[in-house]
């Protein structure tokens, strides 16, 4: 249970800040974490003298968790957990129709296979996942909160849970919640402490959430998420040991396009474009000089064509549910896949991968700048034929990302300086752990 607590912690790197279209969110200078009293990390409970104080006590643990509850159900109705559900219910059951089909290797004509479905895309840049993880943060200070006996508003708590020491505070005013949460093993020496500091509220009857993460264990990552139902989103992660820019995430709702830009493990920077319905996603990476080493361009949400540069190696990827000519398959469960068109097979120069269970059906090819003309992109070489995406759009938009990535990354207040970035992504971070709260902890340690 406590490696699956600790995992789920450090599972993403998604992430959120939010232009809220014009609305702001305020956040009460008494919510500040940076104004904490530390004498209250002494936690010795005080028995109630007067009934009436007991009664407060509850009432207001009763508010705080009446806040937290509604704000983990509306992150799960925004992260569209029971449509997902029913969605690979419904999957699962086209999955076994599939397998009625065949699941081994044979011939099939290309009318035998089975349809494809493309996924659907929220457009919302909602990341499932993230907020599913964050709302089982929440049920983890619900029952946190539960073991405070001596519970009291905008004061430190210290509690013992799931092998963790938590010191945590919670404030409600109105709509606003916020939890401020220090933790670290119980009855351990080390010096990981996770701290967690969220803040909700509802503007014109919409979520507004900003959640800053200081994990400091055998790397020290600072991540902010900002999201809002209205307005962009942004996810932030930065290595603080190194201080150096990890990454950053947009979702320009207005555009409806997301943007990324982090350092590379081998080197570099990547930058990624991409369209939130999935329609296009276009990516470079960018070395040391500045200069584009790496380009892709992947067309559809089921992969209809995917190209990518490679500092002249040209990887070539087609969609043979769009392309026309071939009338029969043979799936070899032991190599690549074959397509003919009647008994004359066709494509032999590439790998063919066809899959009946997962629904399909693609054609790969490794070539170079030279040998890769409009003749070769639409299949007419080898006698088929592809048009769903020309030879004129790809390069209209391998123009577009040589031309205007730098413009791009200045519109999102990024540049090719990775150590200007990581103070500007800095700058966006509205709280920041307790240095006096975190020594202490070190020091009881």
């Amino acid at each position: 249970m406590k490696k699956l607590f600790v995992t789920l912690f450090f599972l993403l790197i998604s992430f959120l800040f939010v232009a809220c279209d014009g609305e702001t969110s305020a956040i009460p200078t008494t919510l500040n974490p940076t104004t904490v009293d530390t004498t209250i990390l002494d936690t010795t409970e005080v028995p109630a003298t007067e009934s009436t104080t007991t009664i407060d006590q509850a009432t207001l643990r009763e508010n705080v968790r009446e806040k937290i509850t509604f704000y983990k159900t509306k992150l799960l109705e925004l992260s569209g957990l029971e449509e997902e559900m029913i969605e690979s219910e419904l999957s699962a059951n086209q999955s076994s129709l599939v397998e009625k089909l065949s699941l081994s290797e044979g011939e099939y004509y290309r009318e035998d296979l089975p349809e494809q479905t493309p996924p659907e895309y929220p457009g919302n840049g909602i990341d499932p996942e993230f907020l599913m993880i964050t709302t089982d943060t929440l049920n983890q200070f619900l029952a946190v909160l539960t073991l405070c006996s001596n519970f009291q508003e905008d004061t430190f708590m210290e509690v013992q849970y799931d092998s963790f020491t938590f010191i945590i505070k919670t404030s409600v005013d109105g709509d606003q919640l916020f939890i401020e949460s220090y933790r670290y093993y119980t009855n351990q020496v080390n010096d990981s402490i996770w701290t967690d500091i969220m803040f909700f509220d509802l503007i014109s009857g919409k979520v507004i959430f900003k959640y800053v993460r200081d994990y400091n264990s055998s790397d020290h990552y600072l991540y902010y998420d900002e999201f809002s139902e209205t307005g962009d989103i942004i996810n932030i992660a930065l290595n603080k040991d190194e201080n150096i820019f990890t990454s950053i995430q947009v979702y320009d709702r207005g555009n409806h396009i997301t943007f990324s830009l982090s350092n590379t493990v081998m080197g570099g920077i990547y930058m990624g474009y991409n369209y939130a319905d999935g329609s296009k996603s276009m990516g470079i990476k960018i070395d040391g000089s500045g200069n584009i080493i790496r380009q892709s361009i992947r067309y559809g949400t089921l992969t209809d064509f995917w190209y990518t540069n490679d500092e002249g190696v040209i990887y070539l990827t087609w969609n043979l549910y769009l392309v026309d000519g071939w009338n029969k398959c043979f799936i070899n469960d032991a190599g690549d896949d074959r397509i003919y068109t009647d008994e004359q097979e066709v494509l032999q120069d590439f790998s063919i991968s066809i899959n009946i269970q997962d629904v399909y059906a693609n054609a790969r090819l490794t070539t170079n700048e030279e040998a890769f003309t409009e003749t070769l992109m639409n299949l007419s070489d080898y006698g088929l034929s592809y048009s769903h995406i020309t030879y004129t759009q790809l390069n209209s938009d391998i123009d577009f990302l040589n031309q205007n990535f730098l413009s791009i990354m200045s519109e999102y207040n990024v540049s090719l300086n990775m150590t200007d970035n990581y103070d500007t992504l800095l700058e966006l971070f509205p709280f920041t752990a307790d240095e006096s709260i975190i020594q202490e902890i070190l020091l009881n340690e």
